[in-house]
């Protein structure tokens, strides 16, 4: 089958497999510039590699061409580093070299960006906003010309993609008019008897405890799930949806709530670079994920363990900060909790973590001698022990769907 072409409708199938491969934040040199010396490509040190995107694009590529009957490929969100046009014409170039049929969405650097944001933008690009990319990658998107659609990739599965990007900051959002589409979507593959994959760019499930309103950290991670998470759960559970996938954060997660699995895909860019691979037996409702990594490029033989080491460095330096100038814990203990710690984000984002901090891991004798100090540090400990994975495992796995 051609890459982009509407296919045939396709017979029906007992094992469905199919491809997530999320937030490729694909980054070209703007105009004028190398990668080298360009001022703008290299606006998260430490988290994404932008400046390698096309060459993890070009291996992911790869790796998902030699899966065994795929059947397509799911993109969920963040397809260009801030929505450049140059950079969405450099993808546009890129995909039609997968060999399998492919549905993206946009995400929250898919579209112009409200004043005030952070980050590092070429002042000259030309920038796509949201509304045009079911235009742009019509090869790849539903019916409609709207940011959200519905397909039926193969017989038997229903396919809802949702636009989760709001356009005031970062943050996620499923308003009015695109919940009664969804409702409407749903009712009708229930009378269909339609087996419902939901895809969007932002978090809804319980992928972090930072995701609760009520925990200690919401307000630093409530970009990462949508404002009205709740309200879009109580849809997808009265309509028994079993699977929901989505990107955004970085993470490697599978988590159930209400019967509902929730399948959170890393980043191309970021460590560990992933890909899935899940194949859904439509007769039982079982779903295998294998999870696969990109492990070298020609740019970063040894990429694995590059990019792990600057994630770490970078989480080093934010939790120094947050220890020191946030809390007052003094710069000593501050760099010792640190160094500890700083592998604990990049575990985080390799799913399947498990870790235990405690202040007498790093701090002779367990207290700096001062029992506020000794509190404000265990405060953060404890904060990230909670991010401990708890089962279901994140990477290799098989579950039961509700049929």
């Amino acid at each position: 089958m051609v890459s982009g072409c509407a296919p045939a409708a396709p017979p029906a199938k007992e094992t469905v497999t199919f491809a997530i491969v999320s937030d490729p934040h694909i980054a070209v040199a703007a105009p004028g510039f190398t990668l080298e010396t360009d001022p703008y490509i290299d606006s998260e040190p430490g988290r994404k590699l932008h400046k390698e995107s096309v060459e993890l694009f070009t291996a992911a590529t790869k790796m998902v061409n030699a899966i065994p009957d795929l059947d397509f490929i799911l993109m969920p969100g963040d397809l260009t580093k801030d929505s450049e046009r140059y950079n969405h014409k450099e993808l546009l170039e890129l995909l039609p070299k997968f060999k399998a049929r492919l549905y993206a969405v946009g995400g929250n650097h898919d579209r112009k960006h409200p004043e005030g944001l952070v980050e590092k933008i070429d002042p000259k690009a030309d920038i796509v906003d949201v509304g045009e990319l079911p235009t742009l990658y019509k090869k790849y998107w539903g019916p409609g010309g709207k940011v959200y659609y519905s397909v039926t990739p193969v017989a038997g599965v229903q396919l809802i993609v949702l636009d989760s990007a709001r356009p005031q900051d970062h943050d996620g959002e499923i308003i009015g008019e695109q919940l009664a589409w969804l409702r409407s979507e749903l009712e009708a593959a229930k009378k269909k008897d339609l087996f419902v994959i939901v895809m969007l760019h932002h978090l809804i499930g319980p992928h972090l405890p930072g995701l609760d309103e009520k925990h200690t950290m919401h307000k630093i991670f409530d970009y990462m799930i949508i404002e009205n998470a709740s309200e879009l759960k109580s849809i997808l559970k009265e309509f028994d949806v079993p699977l929901v996938i989505s990107g955004h954060a970085h993470i490697q997660d599978v988590t159930e709530e209400d019967g509902i699995y929730y399948i959170a895909t890393g980043s191309i860019v970021t460590y560990p670079h992933p890909i899935r691979v899940l194949e859904l037996n439509l007769k039982d409702g079982t779903l295998k994920v294998t999870t696969q990594r990109i492990e070298s490029i020609p740019s970063r033989p040894q990429l694995l363990a590059y990019s792990k080491e600057i994630y770490a460095t970078w989480f080093e330096s934010y939790m120094v900060g947050l220890l020191n100038k946030t809390l007052g814990v003094p710069e000593e203990f501050a760099k010792l909790a640190a160094a500890e710690m700083r592998e604990g984000w990049p575990m985080m984002s390799a799913g399947d973590e498990k870790f235990q901090y405690a202040l007498a891991d790093f701090i002779s004798g367990g207290t700096t001698g001062d029992p506020g100090v000794d509190a404000r540090i265990q405060m953060v400990l404890t904060l990230l022990n909670g991010f401990s994975d708890r089962l279901p495992q994140d990477n290799n796995l098989t579950i039961q769907l509700q049929k």
